[in-house]
């Protein structure tokens, strides 16, 4: 018997190439995950993407999410004062915000 250490595997040749995706490639993929029915893993045989790869982009877009809830208010903007009304200097100008949290907790931002 004789062994052939360059004769291809059968495993190999039955493969289908891997597909190489973008963000925004990926971004559609995880919704067309998200809003269908299949399984997990017969959504990626379907698609040719692997389960872990999944779980990282979906991981990856819900952190973004989570960050874009958060909204600047380190620069304040003044309103335009209309003609007939007094204008207002905005080194005098301050806003107060006072977000009251439960349990005796209280968050103040202020500009002064």
């Amino acid at each position: 018997m004789t062994f052939n250490s360059t004769a291809p595997d059968n495993k190999i040749l039955n493969r289908k190439p891997r597909v190489v995706h973008d963000e925004t490639s990926w971004r559609q993929l995880i919704t067309l995950y998200e809003t269908g029915s299949l399984t997990q893993k017969r959504f990626c045989q379907q698609h040719r993407i692997s389960v872990g790869s999944l779980h990282k982009w979906r991981h990856r877009f819900k952190q973004d999410e989570a960050a874009n809830h958060f909204i600047d208010i380190g620069r304040a903007v003044v309103p335009t004062q209309h003609k007939s009304q007094p204008s207002v200097e905005p080194e005098r100008s301050a806003w107060q915000v006072e977000l009251d949290l439960g349990q005796g907790m209280v968050l103040r931002v202020r500009n002064v």
